[in-house]
């Protein structure tokens, strides 16, 4: 047993010092093509209150519940939300039908840079969702930052899905 508990305890040392040394910094980019001009979808994305027809968010967390800033569309447009999974606010920094969204976003505490770019080519347009941050944990930090293409990525691959449907009708 005591072999057993030094083993566990050396893993865990060695667990704490490669943590710490992992990078804090994360990015997460998903894109698709879609049939349809940059200024349809703009219409969709660069609204919040069209978020709840094309985002993940609610299908995940039947629970978030959303409240809408003064304005919805345009810079300054900005909601928070609350949910079983967590609390945020999102604020567009940018807002262009031809180029996409900008916006900052903070959940639970963490704060974080994203979008959505448009590129527009004849009667397609791809759109890439991305998101920026920096864990700031201690040790666990960098094993979150490690993860977070393979947590967020898939809800934005759904979300841009949903999109796709939404703008293509």
């Amino acid at each position: 047993m005591k072999k057993f508990l030094l083993v566990v305890l050396v893993l865990l040392v060695i667990a704490a010092v490669v943590g710490f040394f992992l990078p804090h910094d994360y990015s997460v980019e998903e894109s698709i093509n879609i049939n349809a001009k940059s200024s349809k979808i703009h219409d969709l994305v660069g609204d919040l209150k069209q978020w709840d027809s094309w985002t993940p968010w609610k299908d995940m967390d039947p629970s978030v519940l959303v409240t809408y800033g003064a304005e919805t569309k345009g810079v300054g447009a900005s909601q928070t939300w609350t949910g079983k999974d967590g609390n945020g606010s999102l604020t567009f920094t940018a807002s262009d039908d031809k180029r996409g969204i900008e916006y900052d976003m903070m959940f639970d505490k963490t704060p974080a840079k994203g979008g959505l770019r448009y590129d527009e080519k004849g009667d397609t347009t791809t759109v890439t969702w991305w998101l920026k941050g920096k864990m700031e944990m201690p040790v666990v930090g960098g094993y979150l930052a490690l993860l977070m293409p393979r947590m967020v990525g898939p809800a934005f691959q759904k979300g841009l899905t949903k999109l796709k449907r939404e703008a293509e009708k």
